[in-house]
């Protein structure tokens, strides 16, 4: 049976289902995410850097890089920069 990751589970509880769904339809995201990943090379994205390339909000972007660093898809460089915030963001780049 498959887990997370992999796929999203709920509670027989409606608002739990919807939830679940709605997880579920984030595999396209994750996909962009790891092709914007893999495209930046080894100088790879911060979170904030992928967000803004992607066109959406950091929020979004941020679980696809956990799940994918869960998956082994991802990793973190070693390298930080600055981001928006003015706090150092870690660096992914494609395993």
């Amino acid at each position: 049976m498959s887990t997370y990751p992999d796929v999203s589970g709920h509670r027989i509880v409606d608002t739990s289902i919807v939830a679940a769904d709605f997880a579920l339809r984030l595999d396209r995201l994750q996909r962009l995410a790891l092709a914007a990943i893999m495209k930046a090379g080894w100088l790879g994205p911060t979170s904030y850097e992928l967000s803004s390339r992607q066109g959406m909000e950091r929020n979004i972007v941020q679980p696809q890089t956990t799940e994918s660093k869960v998956k082994g898809l991802i990793r973190v460089s070693g390298q930080r920069r600055v981001n928006a915030t003015d706090k150092k963001a870690n660096v992914w780049i494609a395993v």
